[in-house]
Parts: C-alpha cells; sequence; structure tokens
C-alpha cells in the first residue's frame, strides 16, 4: 500500500479515538463515542493487516461478521443491569488480547532470528502483566457481580505480603526477559501476574466492583497501547549478521589493528600522495 495512504489512515484512526474519549465523557454522548473509537480501531487493524499482507480481505471480512455477530447478539440479550458485567468482559477479553499479541510478536521475532529491542521488550513485558492481571481480575469482578463467587472481602493473613512477593518476582523475571528474550521468563510474567490479578481483585467487595471495572478498563487500554507504542519488527538486531563495528574488531590482531589488504586504517582504498619535491608514497 501507499505509505501516505497508510499514515493518514492511521492518522484518521488516531483523531477518532480522541473524539471517542470526548465523547464518551457525557452519558447522553457516550453512544456516538463507543461508535467513534470502534470506527477508528477498525480502521487501524484493517490498514495494518492489509500493509503487512498478515491476512487477506477475505479474513478481515469473517472477523468483522463474526465480531458484529456476537456483538449483536450481546446487545440483545444482555439486561441493561447486567452491563457492568458485560464490560468487566469485554475488558478481560482486551487484556488477553494484549497477552496473546505480545507474546506472538516476540515469539514471531525470535522465530526469524532477529532479536527484539530493549524498548520492544520493554513494552512485551509490560503488556503481559498489565494484559494477565486485567484478564484475571476482570473476571474475578464479573464473578462477584453476576453471584458466581462471593461478593464479600476474601482475604487471609499475610496476602499484602504475597502481593509483594509476587509484584517483585514479576520485576525481576521481566528484566529477565528483557536481558535473555529467547528464555521462557515471558511465560512466567503471565503466569505470576494471572495469581496476582485474583488476588488483588479478591479483597474488594462486590459494591465496589464498578470501580474496579473501570480501573481495569484503563488497565486493558494502557496493556494495548504497549504494543501500540513500538511496531513489532522495528529495531530489530539480527542474530547472525554483525554490525560494522563488530567486524572491525574481529580483523583486530595481538599487535593492534590489522587493516585488509589494500586498504586504509578507515576503510578506505590508498592511493599514491605525492610529496613537495619527492616520490609518491603510498
Amino acid at each position: 500500500m501507499n505509505p501516505i495512504v497508510i499514515n493518514l489512515a492511521y492518522l484518521v484512526s488516531a483523531v477518532l479515538f480522541i473524539f471517542c474519549l470526548k465523547r464518551l465523557s457525557h452519558p447522553r454522548t457516550a453512544v456516538q463515542g463507543n461508535f467513534l473509537g470502534a470506527l477508528g480501531m477498525l480502521v487501524a487493524v484493517i490498514v495494518t493487516l492489509a500493509d503487512r499482507e498478515i491476512i487477506g480481505y477475505a479474513q478481515i471480512l469473517s472477523g468483522i461478521v463474526l465480531g458484529a455477530g456476537i456483538g449483536a447478539l450481546l446487545a440483545q440479550r444482555v439486561e441493561m443491569t447486567a452491563m457492568p458485567q458485560l464490560v468487566a468482559i469485554f475488558n478481560g477479553l482486551g487484556g488477553g488480547a494484549s497477552v496473546l499479541v505480545a507474546g506472538a510478536a516476540m515469539t514471531a521475532a525470535l522465530a526469524t532470528g532477529r532479536i527484539p529491542g530493549v524498548d520492544a521488550l520493554v513494552a512485551t513485558m509490560a503488556s503481559g502483566l498489565i494484559g494477565a492481571v486485567t484478564f484475571w481480575g476482570s473476571f474475578v469482578a464479573w464473578g462477584k457481580l453476576q453471584g458466581r463467587i462471593t461478593e464479600k472481602a476474601v482475604t487471609f493473613p499475610g496476602q499484602q505480603a504475597v502481593n509483594a512477593l509476587l509484584a517483585a518476582a514479576i520485576l525481576g523475571l521481566s528484566a529477565w526477559g528483557i536481558a535473555a528474550p529467547e528464555s521462557s521468563a515471558y511465560l512466567w510474567v503471565v503466569l505470576l501476574s494471572s495469581i496476582l490479578g485474583v488476588l488483588l481483585t479478591l479483597p474488594i467487595g462486590g459494591a465496589d466492583m464498578p470501580v474496579v471495572i473501570a480501573l481495569l478498563n484503563s488497565y486493558s487500554g494502557l496493556a494495548a497501547a504497549g504494543r501500540l507504542g513500538h511496531h513489532p519488527h522495528a529495531d530489530h538486531v539480527p542474530r547472525d549478521e554483525p554490525l560494522a563495528d563488530e567486524r572491525a574488531v574481529r580483523r583486530r590482531g595481538r599487535g593492534g589493528f590489522r587493516p585488509e589488504p589494500g586498504r586504509g586504517l578507515c576503510g578506505q582504498d590508498q592511493v599514491g600522495i605525492s610529496g613537495r619535491g619527492g616520490d609518491a608514497v603510498r
């Protein structure tokens, strides 16, 4: 696709998101804001998939029809009094999608022999952490509101200490994943973050679940922004292709720098230089 068309489409998508947030700030225009946000995401997804040739238009249309069908079914069957539960499910699915997308992007980069940059790895670990907390926390909130689990606050002795240890372990595993992306650190980050998401939501009573859902809604957007803020194929360094400085270092010997035959220290071809009143020197 034409780069100008792609950039304009992304610009339109960003503007739609801005108007979406503006419209969502008032109940009378919230429906319009929701529509603008969905339209902006639709534009961004279609342009990205078509530009990168990830899937064809047939798959895109199939996904749109399937998603629209599920959304229409839920809109008809879910009562207005059950909207908080539905929003909780939407938040959870958004967080789960961020976990899967972040992990898939990193796995795809490593499978092609390219190491993601530090900023991409930080975004990946952050998406795994926030997305997993959002996913499980949202479904605990749904269970409390739906009456599937007790609405009372569930606590146990030493719960704060356990949460602190989990958070410290997640940060340590994230650092390990950034230093060694080929390791299984990302899976451990997601696993421990899932446990943390459950433990953070259980101690909150059912009456406060709407506030929790609103907070998890912001987490879900933050997890997605972590991936949108950095292209998955940017700033990757090939494994088997040494950089220019690495090639230069390999030519160094114990006695100092050894240039290639016929080339100068900086890599330029050596040429004859005429001295004043003398012979040409090399």
